[in-house]
C-alpha cells in the first residue's frame, strides 16, 4: 500500500515538474518575444530618430536655400530698381532735350479724339476711356513753363531762364544744378527776390517728378487707347461680357439691381455687363506681386510698370474672362464682413473682381486665400 503511495506521489510531482518546466519555457519564449520586440522597437526608434535628424536637416537646408532665394529676389529687385531709375532719367533728359515737354513726343499718336473714336471708346471700354484719353492729350502737352507757372515756380525762368530749369530738371541731382547756376550775388541786391527763388527751387526739387510722371502716363495711355480703337476698326465692336445665370454653377443668384450703377443696371437689368477690368486702388503693388502668377499660364512677361502699367496684364485677364477660360462662379467675400465681389475661377487661378469690374486681385488656386472665399447663396 505504502508502495502504491509512494508511486502516486512520484507521479504527481513528475507533473508538477514537467508543468512547471512547461511554464518555464512559456515564460522564456515570452521574455524571448519581448526582448526580440524590444529590440525591434528600438531599431524603429533609431530608424526614426535616423529619418528625423535627415528631415531636420533637409528643413536647415531648404531654409536656407530659401533665405538665399529671397536675398537673391531681393538684390535683383534693387538692380532693377536702380536700372528704372536710370533709364527714366535718360528718357526725362531726353525729353528736355527736344523739347518743352515731358516726354519726347515720337512713337505715339497725338491726334485728336473725333466723333468716331469717342463713340468706339465709349463702346469698348465707357465713358471713363473717353476722360482719360482727353486727360492724357493735356498731360503730354503741357510744357515745364506751364508748370512753373502753374506751381508759382515761373521766377526761374526770369532769373536762370528755361533752358537752364530744363537742362536741370533732366538731372539726378536738381537742386545742386539750379543753385549752381543762381547768381546769389546779384539777387541779394534786390530785396526779396532771394527768399522766392528759394521757394522756387524748392517746389521743383520736390514736385517736378509729378510734371515727367503726367506726361508719362499721358503716354501710355494715348498709346493704349489708340490701340484700343485701331482693334475695334479692324475686328469690330466686342459686346460686353454679361453675366447670366447660365454661367453660374447650380444657378446661383447673382446681382440685384440695386447692387449696380444705373448705367450698368440701364444695360442688362438685374445682372452686371462687363467692358474692361479696370485698375482699383493700389494697383501697381497687386499688379507687381500677381503678374508671374499669370505670366505662368500665359507663357509670357509682361512690360515693366513704367512701360504700360499694367494694361496688358488687365486686358489678358478680361480675355480669359470674355473666353471662358475664367468662369464666373458667383458672388463671394473675401472676409467675413467684406464687400461682395465677383469670383472667376480657372486656369488655376482665381480672380476677385469689384462689381463694377474693378480688379481686386489675383489668387492661386489651393492657397489659402483663394480656398477660404466664401460664397455666398
Amino acid at each position: 500500500m505504502y508502495a502504491g503511495f509512494a508511486s502516486t506521489d512520484a507521479t504527481s510531482a513528475a507533473t508538477t515538474a514537467n508543468r512547471d518546466a512547461t511554464d518555464a519555457e512559456k515564460d522564456a519564449a515570452s521574455a524571448n518575444k519581448a526582448a526580440n520586440d524590444a529590440t525591434t522597437d528600438a531599431k524603429s526608434a533609431d530608424a526614426s530618430a535616423t529619418q528625423a535628424e535627415k528631415d531636420a536637416t533637409a528643413a536647415e537646408k531648404a531654409s536656407a536655400n530659401a533665405d538665399t532665394a529671397a536675398r537673391d529676389a531681393d538684390a535683383s529687385a534693387d538692380r532693377a530698381e536702380v536700372e528704372e531709375r536710370r533709364e527714366i532719367e535718360e528718357q526725362r533728359k531726353n525729353a528736355m532735350s527736344a523739347g518743352d515737354t515731358g516726354v519726347v513726343g515720337e512713337g505715339f499718336d497725338t491726334s485728336g479724339l473725333n466723333a468716331s473714336d469717342e463713340e468706339i471708346l465709349r463702346g469698348e471700354c465707357g465713358q471713363q476711356c473717353v476722360e482719360d484719353y482727353r486727360s492724357a492729350q493735356a498731360a503730354v502737352a503741357a510744357t515745364i513753363v506751364d508748370w512753373l507757372k502753374a506751381n508759382s515756380a515761373d521766377i526761374l525762368l526770369e532769373v536762370i531762364g528755361v533752358n537752364n530749369v530744363k537742362r536741370c530738371a533732366g538731372e539726378g541731382d536738381i537742386e545742386s544744378c539750379l543753385w549752381a547756376v543762381v547768381d546769389i550775388a546779384t539777387l541779394l541786391t534786390v530785396v526779396g527776390k532771394l527768399p522766392r527763388v528759394a521757394a522756387a527751387i524748392a517746389t521743383v526739387v520736390s514736385g517736378i517728378h509729378k510734371f515727367f510722371e503726367a506726361a508719362e502716363w499721358g503716354k501710355r495711355t494715348l498709346t493704349w487707347l489708340r490701340a484700343i480703337i485701331e482693334k475695334a476698326r479692324k475686328v469690330g465692336h466686342k459686346l460686353p461680357v454679361c453675366l447670366t445665370k447660365g454661367l453660374v454653377a447650380q444657378n446661383r443668384i447673382l446681382l440685384s439691381k440695386s447692387s449696380m450703377n444705373s448705367a450698368q443696371a440701364a444695360e442688362t437689368p438685374g445682372l452686371p455687363c462687363l467692358k474692361a477690368i479696370t485698375a482699383g486702388k493700389n494697383f501697381k503693388a497687386h499688379f507687381l506681386s500677381k503678374k508671374a502668377l499669370l505670366e505662368k499660364v500665359l507663357g509670357k512677361k509682361y512690360p515693366k510698370w513704367k512701360d504700360d502699367e499694367g494694361m496688358e496684364f488687365l486686358s489678358d485677364l478680361f480675355e480669359l474672362v470674355r473666353s471662358g477660360r475664367l468662369k464666373y462662379d458667383g458672388l463671394g467675400t473675401i472676409k467675413v464682413g467684406h464687400d461682395a465681389a465677383l469670383i472667376f475661377r480657372g486656369e488655376g487661378l482665381t480672380l476677385v473682381l469689384r462689381i463694377d469690374g474693378e480688379f481686386w486681385t489675383l489668387l492661386e488656386n489651393g492657397s489659402g486665400m483663394a480656398d477660404n472665399i466664401i460664397m455666398l447663396p
